[in-house]
Formats: C-alpha cells, sequence, structure tokens
C-alpha cells in the first residue's frame, strides 16, 4: 500500500456503526462510483457472535463496493474489534487498515491510527460489545511525517471539551474522564510528531472544525460524506 494511489474523487466518511445498507442506499441516491473512501472508525466490525458470520459480511461488502468501483480504507474506533485491524483484512475494496498505516493518495502523504475509550463502557459487555484494547495507543517511534492524518478521536481544540452529556457515565466509571482528557492530548502529540496540516476524525457523533497553529481538524458527524480537495 506504499504505490501513490490516483483517484478524481476522494471522500472521508464519518461513524456508520455497522449501517452498511443506509451506506450503499446514500451511495447509490448520489450515484458515488469510483471513488476512494477514507473511514475514521467505528465501521461497526466485529460485533457478530459467529467470527464465519463476521467474514462473510466483510466479504458481501467487499463485493458491494466493488460493484461500485469504491475503494475503502478504514480504522478502528471504539466500537469495533480491535483483532480485525491487524492486517489480516485487507481485501481488494474494503480494507481494515492496522494502526500508523501510511499511505500515499494523489501525492499526498495520509496516516492513520485508530482507537479511542468508549465512553458507555459499563453498560458494554467485553468481548461481545467493547474490546480492552479500544483506546487509542500512541507510538511516537511508529509515527511517520504526514500531510494528512486520520484519527477516530479528536485533538483537545476541537469538539466537546466538557462533561456535558457524559455526566452519568464518568460518576460510574471512575477513570472515564481522566483516560478521556489524556487521550486526545496524544492525538495533539500526534499531531505535533507528524507534521500534518489537516486532520479529520469522528466519534463525536457531530460536525465541528476548528484551526490552529497551521493544522486544521475536523470533526466528521455519524455517515457524513466530505469531499477532499487538495489544496494547491
Amino acid at each position: 500500500m506504499n504505490t501513490n494511489i490516483k483517484t478524481d474523487r476522494l471522500l472521508l466518511l464519518g461513524d456508520t456503526h455497522g449501517e452498511w445498507s443506509s451506506l450503499f442506499h446514500l451511495f447509490d441516491r448520489i450515484s458515488l462510483r469510483d471513488a476512494v473512501v477514507l473511514h475514521v472508525g467505528d465501521v461497526g466490525v466485529g460485533f457478530r457472535a459467529d467470527p464465519k458470520a463476521e467474514l462473510k459480511s466483510l466479504s458481501v461488502i467487499d463485493s458491494e463496493l466493488s460493484n461500485r468501483g469504491i475503494v475503502m480504507y478504514a480504522i478502528r474506533g471504539n466500537h469495533d474489534d480491535p483483532s480485525y485491524f491487524n492486517g489480516d483484512h485487507l481485501y481488494d475494496n474494503l480494507k481494515l487498515l492496522p494502526d500508523y498505516s501510511p499511505l500515499n493518495i494523489n501525492d499526498e502523504r495520509f496516516l492513520f491510527v485508530g482507537g479511542a475509550v468508549s465512553i458507555d463502557r459499563v453498560q458494554r459487555v467485553a468481548g461481545r460489545s467493547w474490546w480492552s484494547g479500544e483506546r487509542l495507543t500512541y507510538d511516537e517511534d511508529l509515527v511517520t511525517e504526514c500531510d494528512v492524518l486520520i484519527t477516530h478521536t479528536a485533538p483537545t481544540w476541537v469538539g466537546s471539551q466538557d462533561k456535558n452529556g457524559i455526566q452519568w457515565f464518568i460518576d460510574r466509571d471512575p477513570t472515564l474522564w481522566e483516560e478521556l482528557r489524556a487521550e486526545r492530548k496524544q492525538v495533539d502529540e500526534l499531531l505535533l510528531k507528524c507534521g500534518a496540516r489537516r486532520h479529520y476524525c469522528g466519534h463525536f457523533h457531530c460536525r465541528a472544525s476548528m484551526p490552529r497553529n497551521g493544522v486544521i481538524s475536523r470533526i466528521l458527524d455519524i455517515s457524513e460524506l466530505h469531499e477532499y480537495e487538495r489544496k494547491i
């Protein structure tokens, strides 16, 4: 995947949570064909109890993407089983990327780092709807320079920065708030280390964009499709 991918249409896609039928309906409604789509996580992979059924589903999704000429590169969100993003599931048109995967697209370098902490993990079942390896793992030895960084969660300076809407979970999960704060600081460090000038993520189920120190960070809403335009 170190070759330079050329495409006339490059889009970013927000959290979809396994809603593939709705997504393909959207693709068809806007006549999306012959494109590269970068999924910012919470694909919804790993929730089936039977791994064979999960693999069959991935194969069907790959075929549906192929029928439309779409290649999708996806990182893991907090609502994905990390074991499917270890490099063993790189299909022809659906590619579940390991953390710190680099990709060259239209002569720009993209870096992909998945994972995030689930605010509702106290309500989820380990190994079925929540995975202990869900969080973003910052490893500066794996960071490479890039033009665009794709993560699931956001840096400290864009999107929600307080406890509004999540206080109930914080009250029942003693370390949650500190983990959430620490994780977003890791994205700050990651951005500084990789030198990206653009950043995209999801996770917060909202739409937001904010520049800081020459970097523009954008949060994509659920199932939001954002057309990427390279700045000359």
